[in-house]
C-alpha cells in the first residue's frame, strides 16, 4: 500500500511538471505570436518595387533574426489566388487551454481535499467542487459570448461589462474554494473565455471567408474585413495584473455574415 502510495505521488509529481513546462512553453508562444503580429502592423513600410504594389501588396518588414534575413509582405486586399499553404496560428492556444486543464485537474482535481476544497470557506465534497469548478468554466465562456453578442458594436462597454463579470467571478470563487484554487479559478476562467473566442469564433470565421475567397465587396476582400473587425474591435482589459484581449464575438459574426451576402450591383 505505501509503495502505492509513492508510486502515484512520484507519477503526479513528474506529470505535474512536464505539464506545467508545457504550459508555460505554450502560452509564451501563444502571446508572443499576438504581440509578433502587432508589431509587424505597426511597422510595415510600402512596397518598394511597382510590380510588388501592382500585385496588391500593401506593406512590407525586412526583418532579421538568427543570423537570416526576412522579408515579410502584406496583402491590402488578397492574393490572386491562395497557396496551397497557410500557416495558421491556433495550435499554441489550443495546447496552452490543454495543458492548462490537464494542470488542473492534476494539482487540484486529483488532490482536492488539499488544494481545492477549504472547510473553513464552504463546506463542499469533493465530487460537488470539482463540478462547481467546471460548470464555472464552461460558464465563462457562455457569458463571455453573450456579453460580446450584445456588447460588440461598444467595445469600452463591453470590456467595462468584462471587467465586472471577472471581479464577480473571483468574488464568488472566494466564496467557494481555498484561496489558492480561487486565483487559479478565475485565471482558468479568463484563458477559457480566450480560447473560446479563437475556437468557436475567429478560426470558424476565417475558414468561411478562405472558402469565399476572392469575392470581393465593397471594394475590400473578405480577409481585409476580417483583420478589419479584429482591429476595430479588440480592447485590452487590464485585470489580475494581466493583459486580456477581448475580441468582439458580435463583430466577427457580423464580418462573417457580410463577407458571404451575395454582392449587390451598384445603382447606375
Amino acid at each position: 500500500m505505501l509503495s502505492a502510495t509513492i508510486d502515484s505521488t512520484y507519477v503526479r509529481e513528474w506529470a505535474d511538471l512536464l505539464v506545467r513546462w508545457l504550459h508555460v512553453i505554450a502560452g509564451i508562444a501563444w502571446i508572443g505570436a499576438s504581440f509578433y503580429f502587432i508589431l509587424l502592423d505597426n511597422h510595415l513600410e510600402a512596397p518598394k518595387r511597382a510590380e510588388d504594389a501592382e500585385a496588391g501588396v500593401g506593406g512590407e518588414l525586412w526583418e532579421v533574426h538568427g543570423g537570416g534575413f526576412y522579408h515579410v509582405q502584406k496583402y491590402r486586399v488578397a492574393p490572386r489566388t491562395l497557396p496551397d499553404h497557410l500557416a495558421w496560428f491556433k495550435w499554441e492556444a489550443y495546447t496552452t487551454w490543454l495543458s492548462g486543464f490537464a494542470l488542473l485537474c492534476i494539482v487540484y482535481f486529483s488532490n482536492a481535499r488539499a488544494y481545492l476544497i477549504d472547510r473553513s470557506v464552504a463546506d463542499l465534497t469533493v465530487p460537488e467542487a470539482i463540478a462547481i469548478s467546471v460548470g464555472l468554466l464552461i460558464a465563462a465562456w457562455l457569458v463571455y459570448d453573450m456579453l460580446c453578442r450584445m456588447l460588440g458594436r461598444w467595445p469600452k462597454l463591453l470590456a467595462l461589462a468584462l471587467f465586472g463579470f471577472i471581479a464577480l467571478s473571483a468574488y464568488a470563487a472566494g466564496r467557494l474554494f481555498a484561496p489558492r484554487a480561487m486565483f487559479i479559478e478565475v485565471g482558468s476562467m479568463i484563458g477559457t473565455m480566450m480560447v473560446g473566442n479563437v475556437f468557436f469564433v475567429i478560426i470558424p470565421g476565417h475558414w468561411e471567408l478562405i472558402r469565399a475567397n476572392p469575392k470581393i465587396f465593397c471594394g475590400y476582400s473578405d480577409i481585409t474585413a476580417l483583420q478589419g473587425a479584429i482591429l476595430a474591435f479588440a480592447a485590452y482589459v487590464p485585470a489580475l495584473n494581466l493583459l486580456i484581449p477581448v475580441v468582439g464575438t458580435a463583430a466577427m459574426v457580423r464580418v462573417v455574415d457580410l463577407a458571404l451576402r451575395p454582392v449587390q450591383p451598384a445603382a447606375r
